[in-house]
């Protein structure tokens, strides 16, 4: 997941990974309401944040957030990696 993710990103992700960002890009919770559009999303898919989405997608939710569409480049184990695809 962290190699989907390029040095100095803007990234939103939950608490999973959320230190093992910091050190390559600029990382925000996506608790936070008043975050940037990032660049990149990173879910974990066993996050509680998705405990009532019997179809958790992470590119989708980020898409709605944002306003701007964003498509998944990676998923694998419990994990999805969106890029924001419009500017």
């Amino acid at each position: 997941m962290l190699d989907a993710v390029p040095e100095g990103a803007v990234v939103e992700t939950d608490l999973t990974l959320m230190a093992r960002l910091v050190p390559q890009a600029e990382v925000y919770w996506m608790g936070n309401p008043t975050n940037p559009v990032p660049d990149y999303v990173v879910f974990d898919l066993e996050s509680h944040v998705w405990h009532d989405d019997p179809d958790p997608d992470g590119a989708r939710w980020a898409t709605e957030r944002h306003g701007v569409e964003f498509e998944t480049v990676l998923e694998a184990d419990s994990f999805q990696v969106a890029t924001r695809v419009t500017p």
